[in-house]
């Protein structure tokens, strides 16, 4: 196919949110010509979308270097390394932002992105001051709104940083403004009943410390980038109709039809397609993936972070395609001991081979796993292999 052609198909599917069938054609697209802006920016937002952070950083970098005045090129590296945790990057990226934005709304955002990577950096004081600024700043144009949102972000600075009467003081003010903001109301009564508390005495009532982690990660909606990109389509038409339908197609073009032959042809897929469906199958049980890790590099799974939109809570997902061993104790105890370290309130452990009869009786112990057996995967990728 012709560049021009890939182009639109490309960013047609990119607007109508088909992110799976983009890539592909972005992946073709960027083979032909990888030195336009435009191209290297969609195919950033694409990878983004599709959880493939490191390419959306490498194309990011490629668009702000044609193009560095472009203010959100410069944005979207900033969260996509902010994504893959690589804070002082994505520090680099905002502040160039915030330093020379001119329209207020951006101003206000990069700074407030500003903030927060340097309390990730745990440069405090830092960014106790630029989140001091932007209350000045929404006090100053009379933005309410603002002012509500840096009040509460201050008040969790300064809790970080160990600061707790400041804190009490930044919340209590804005309790006193709104007492219905978000969960201020539970925040005021327990950073006062910890304040008071006698330090000898066991609190058994959990900590608002411990809802520092939340205020960090929630600090900006997932979708935000996506919704500033600009890529966007406002009319939505059924691609399924004109472009290749977004299920994987094989080469003897033969629909499965039982159990076996969905699994055979899931553990069949080569690497790329294997992580784009699993990331699918995840999506399919009602989750939405947050990160791809890195934490397995074999060809055999993928490790997923992901969300439980109905309570907001951190999922890992670990995906193992074996067929040659059973899932032994030790690989559950290990699953468990990962859930904890990253610090999620649940675990998707999703198999297509069976536990060991030890790992069942450790299963029954283990109270944050839940295990997707081969006969419930079968049913998931119908429709989707």
């Amino acid at each position: 196919a012709d560049i021009e052609s890939l182009y639109h198909i490309a960013f047609i599917c990119l607007g109508q949110e088909e992110f799976d069938i983009a890539q592909r054609y972005f992946d073709r697209l960027l083979k032909l010509k990888n030195d336009n802006y435009e191209i290297l920016f969609g195919a950033g937002i694409c990878y983004y979308q599709n959880m493939r952070i490191q390419d959306a950083i490498d194309n990011f970098k490629l668009a702000v270097q044609i193009k560095p005045q472009s203010e959100i090129a410069q944005i979207a590296a900033a969260f996509a390394c902010n994504r893959k945790r690589d804070y002082r990057q994505a520090l680099g990226y905002i502040s160039k932002i915030a330093d020379a934005a001119q329209d207020p709304d951006v101003l206000y955002m990069a700074k407030r992105f500003q903030a927060f990577m340097l309390m990730r950096l745990k440069k405090h004081e830092e960014g106790i001051q630029l989140f001091q600024d932007l209350l000045d700043i929404a006090r100053k144009n009379a933005n309410d709104d603002a002012e509500l949102l840096a009040l509460y972000d201050l008040g969790y600075a300064y809790l970080k940083n160990e600061q707790t009467s400041l804190a009490y003081e930044s919340w209590n003010e804005l309790y006193r403004k709104d007492r219905n903001y978000r969960n201020i109301q539970y925040l005021v009564t327990q950073l006062r009943r910890e304040m008071e508390v006698d330090k000898f005495s066991k609190e058994e009532s959990a900590s608002v410390m411990e809802t520092i982690t939340v205020w960090m990660d929630d600090a900006f909606p997932k979708n935000l980038l996506w919704e500033m990109c600009g890529l966007k389509s406002t009319k939505k038409y059924n691609l399924k109709d004109i472009v290749v339908t977004t299920k994987i197609s094989y080469d003897d073009g033969k629909t499965p039809s039982t159990s076996d032959d969905i699994m055979e042809r899931y553990v069949s897929l080569d690497t790329e397609n294997f992580r784009i469906i699993s990331n699918r199958l995840v999506s399919k049980m009602g989750f939405k993936v947050d990160q791809i890790l890195q934490t397995y590099r074999e060809a055999d799974g993928v490790d997923f972070l992901a969300i439980n939109p109905d309570t907001k809570d951190k999922v890992l997902v670990w995906v193992r395609r074996w067929t040659k061993t059973n899932v032994g104790e030790i690989t559950l105890r290990n699953f468990a001991q990962a859930i904890n370290d990253m610090k999620a309130q649940q675990g998707i452990f999703i198999t297509t081979a069976d536990l060991t009869q030890p790992a069942k009786e450790s299963l029954k112990k283990l109270s944050k796993v839940t295990v997707i057996y081969p006969e419930e995967i079968s049913k998931l990728l119908r429709g989707l292999v």
